[in-house]
């Protein structure tokens, strides 16, 4: 780390808040300045990692040593033992991966990152943190396999996305493979997922449908996805198809301090929901769910 970087990160850390500490890293990103593409070796835990720092999700983890930490904090809730298997679906950096073995060490993953490099970084590091309990799979998901273009945007690897301008030449193109969920259990030794994490940039309902086995058995506990363009045709889809498989959905709001679960009728800003198994769940609850409540119950206790 730069002397300036240092000077960032010490301050930021000593901030007694959640998520406002990665916005007010993002309102100093002009200070810091650029970083050109490379790899950086960055401390987690007893081991070191690669890390490509350039772009927003890197510098945040070198930085902050955290990111979406509201999100890891729903995801770390439902690991309950070491045969909970996650899958991080759009893994980009893994950075999600790494926190939650943080959290839980015993947990096996399963990361899908499309992007050929990104991919191989990823595999080094969880050979690392967990030798044994990962898979690495280099191809996104959806409902048909197949093979498509991926539009990787110069200063954001994590803003990747398949649905975009086929005008737009500010994005570098990748063609990437695709499996259906099916076909990657398939190829796995872990089966399927106990709890996932869907951050597609616009390809959730395509990931989320290809999970309907698993969800129409109940397997999942939990899956976390992101929905940027409010509660839309698309949003509606994808928490009537949850609700449906016997799923309650709930926002993860922004939160300055304690981590919380928001009812879908409760007016709130987030770009971040969970799907969560209704038998996890108090019946009847609704409004706002305290996750160290959550965390206590005796269903989610026993789930495994």
């Amino acid at each position: 780390m730069s002397a300036k970087e240092r000077v960032v990160s010490v301050c930021l850390r000593m901030l007694p808040i959640r998520h406002g500490k990665h916005r007010l890293l993002d309102k100093l990103g002009r200070l810091l300045g650029r970083l050109e593409p490379s790899l950086r070796t960055v401390r987690e835990g007893k081991h070191e990692i690669l890390l490509d720092v350039s772009d927003l999700i890197g510098r945040h983890y070198l930085l902050l040593g955290s990111f979406d930490p509201e999100v890891v904090d729903v995801l770390s809730t439902f690991v309950t033992g070491r045969e909970d298997v996650f899958w991080g679906v759009g893994a980009n950096k893994g950075v999600i991966c790494y926190q939650i073995l943080r959290r839980v060490p015993g947990i096996r993953i399963v990361a899908f990152e499309p992007q050929r490099r990104l991919a191989d970084v990823v595999r080094h590091n969880l050979a690392a943190l967990c030798p044994g309990r990962f898979e690495v799979v280099a191809a996104g998901l959806g409902e048909v396999a197949a093979e498509l273009e991926l539009a990787i945007p110069a200063d954001n690897t994590g803003k990747a996305s398949l649905h975009f301008d086929p005008n737009d030449s500010a994005c570098r193109k990748e063609r990437v493979r695709i499996l259906t969920a099916d076909d990657a259990v398939r190829e796995s030794e872990f089966g399927w997922p106990s709890i996932v994490k869907v951050d597609v940039e616009g390809h959730e309902p395509e990931v989320l449908r290809s999970l309907d086995p698993a969800l129409c058995e109940a397997v999942p506990k939990a899956v976390v996805f992101e929905h940027l363009e409010g509660r839309d045709e698309r949003f509606r889809a994808m928490s009537d198809l949850l609700i449906g498989r016997g799923y309650g959905v709930f926002a993860i709001p922004k939160t300055p301090l304690v981590t919380v679960l928001k009812s879908l009728d409760v007016t709130v800003s987030a770009t971040d929901f969970v799907g969560v198994r209704k038998d996890l769940l108090d019946p009847g609850r609704r409004g706002t769910i305290l996750l160290r409540e959550l965390s206590r119950s005796p269903a989610l206790r026993n789930s495994n």
